[in-house]
């Protein structure tokens, strides 16, 4: 089993919806949604025929089951920020090198991978990690911040200043990923971490959603729609009417407050806001109002071989090219 739950002052709702959308033929697209230790993933399979829903599928089963053995026995003093962080890179690690291993020799395995989005809320932290080009966003304060960064050959390209936003929109390297699970070789998750509020929000969501409308559609109907479950629905819709052209999946997390606690919260010291990695690095997230700072992105003290890892984030650039 994961650690209990630490006390909060809110409780966890979350909610998912996984469509097809209009052009494809199968859903790859898979989802773990575990409220009881609060563990969340999505996956977005990659590779020919039925071998992107198998990989899809492996995240979302072996995932939490290395995560179960790597955290199992550790109790709530163990459970330092730094620490969990490194268990998850190293977890994300142990399931690319059994992913790629599966897929060697099989017939119609070769090449699978798949994307992978996780959140894991312990206490008032989110744990966050990710590879490839689904995404985890935070709505606070009725705005919308994207707090990772896509694994792709256009981030890298638009990270380097080499095309604009417009060229991006017709590039051929339009969904080509630069990281995923399962790739040849080691691998290089990003995994952050940050402090949750009574009344945030936190979505998952394959590329079949954000690929489909701007940040600001999203944000639009979060505010629209408080509630996971209509939430999701309505952001799926929302990709299918601007074309669903991709699988779809949305998972909205909401921590509820409860107003007899939250004084105690506004009374909390907490550090300061550190800077974002993602896209919204020069936007700040929003802090609760009268409210403490919130802890964000990496840990200060993160082990130096991790520390050595981030620094390769632009050079790792093994390609997937996912099937139209």
């Amino acid at each position: 089993m994961l650690p209990d739950r630490q006390a909060i002052s809110w409780t966890i709702q979350a909610a998912v919806l996984s469509d097809v959308g209009l052009v494809r033929q199968q859903n790859e697209d898979r989802n773990l949604v575990d409220t009881q230790h609060q563990l969340f993933i999505v996956s977005d399979g990659i590779g020919g025929r039925n071998a992107g829903a198998v990989a899809a599928e492996i995240v979302v089963t072996v995932l939490p089951a290395i995560l179960q053995q790597r955290l199992g026995g550790l109790k709530a003093p163990d459970l330092v920020p730094q620490r969990v962080e490194i268990i998850l890179n190293e977890a994300i690690r142990e399931l690319s090198r059994r992913l790629f291993s599966e897929s060697q020799g099989r017939v119609g395995l070769q090449g699978m991978g798949a994307t992978v989005a996780l959140v894991w809320c312990y206490g008032n932290t989110a744990y966050l990690a990710h590879m490839g080009d689904s995404r985890i966003y935070l709505f606070r304060q009725k705005h919308l911040s994207q707090i990772t960064q896509d694994h792709t050959v256009l981030e890298l390209l638009r990270r380097n200043q080499e095309i604009s936003p417009e060229e991006a929109r017709h590039h051929p390297a339009r969904g080509r990923l630069a990281r995923y699970v399962g790739m040849d070789g080691d691998v290089h998750p990003h995994v952050q971490h940050l402090l949750l509020y009574p009344d945030d929000r936190l979505l998952i969501c394959s590329d079949g959603l954000s690929g489909m409308m701007p940040a600001s559609h999203i944000e639009h109907l979060l505010r629209e729609y408080p509630e996971p479950t209509a939430a999701c629905a309505a952001l799926v819709q929302a990709a299918k009417d601007g074309g669903g052209t991709d699988n779809i999946t949305t998972l909205v997390i909401k921590c509820i407050g409860h107003e007899s606690k939250r004084e105690s919260l506004r009374d909390q010291i907490l550090r300061p806001t550190k800077k974002e990695r993602g896209p919204d690095a020069g936007r700040a997230i929003p802090q609760p109002e009268q409210g403490p700072h919130t802890g964000q992105s990496k840990h200060e003290h993160k082990d130096k071989r991790m520390q050595a890892e981030d620094e390769q984030d632009e050079d790792q650039t093994e390609i997937e090219q996912r099937p139209l």
